[in-house]
């Protein structure tokens, strides 16, 4: 059986359109699965927005929380030791560096002034 160089080549053709042809098709199908997960965790994603969202409401409400009862405490004379003035301090902080600004800083200020704080 003789084998020609056009055999040959033929042969080879075939081969590299069966790898090229396997090749899209892997493409093809991650492509389409990157699409269908794609819109699965975009919902996901969305919800996870909202859940950030809500917990963040829910730590500037303790935080507010904390905070005027402490300085209410405070008003009605009792002395904060070093740790809780510190840990005091630390949340009216982080309270202010997230953005707020509002009757607490005002109280704060007020407290402050009469050198309670």
């Amino acid at each position: 059986m003789d084998i020609t160089l056009g055999q040959i080549g033929a042969f080879l053709a075939l081969i590299a359109g069966i790898i090229t042809s396997g090749i899209v098709i892997v493409k093809q199908v991650k492509k389409g699965i990157e699409e269908l997960l794609k819109d699965k965790f975009n919902g996901v994603d969305i919800r996870l927005d909202n859940l950030e969202s809500q917990m963040q409401k829910a730590e500037l409400l303790t935080m507010k929380t904390f905070l005027m009862q402490e300085m209410r405490s405070i008003e009605h004379g009792e002395i904060l030791d070093d740790y809780e003035k510190a840990f005091f301090m630390d949340e009216y902080e982080t309270y202010i560096h997230m953005g707020q600004n509002s009757y607490i800083r005002s109280k704060y200020e007020k407290l402050r002034e009469r050198g309670l704080l």
